[in-house]
């Protein structure tokens, strides 16, 4: 993945930027950004290299938010996701925000 922590630090100092996280999640793990919610990354076969994805917990599943493109990497991290870091809890709903068919 092109953002790793050292890239992701990297550009945000020289855009003066400042991120909550010092490190993207890897493909297929979560990172915790408040109380019930787990920030999410996958690729995409693009310029734009990733998509974020948010999980919020949602009594005993997970409200999906955005998922990325059906792809055989994304197929994989979402599975490595499921039996990890969402804990084989279900998805309950799922949001769709955007779509970039570039």
């Amino acid at each position: 993945m092109a953002d790793d922590a050292a890239t992701l630090t990297k550009g945000a100092e020289a855009r003066g930027l400042t991120y909550p996280m010092p490190e993207a999640p890897l493909l297929g793990e979560g990172i915790e950004v408040a109380r019930g919610v787990l920030w999410l990354r996958f690729t995409l076969p693009f310029q734009l290299n990733h998509v974020n994805a948010y999980a919020v917990r949602d009594g005993d599943g997970w409200v999906v938010v955005d998922t990325g493109l059906r792809t055989p990497a994304t197929v994989a991290a979402w599975e490595a996701a499921l039996a990890g870091a969402l804990e084989g809890r279900p998805v309950t709903r799922l949001i769709c925000t955007h779509m970039h068919p570039d």
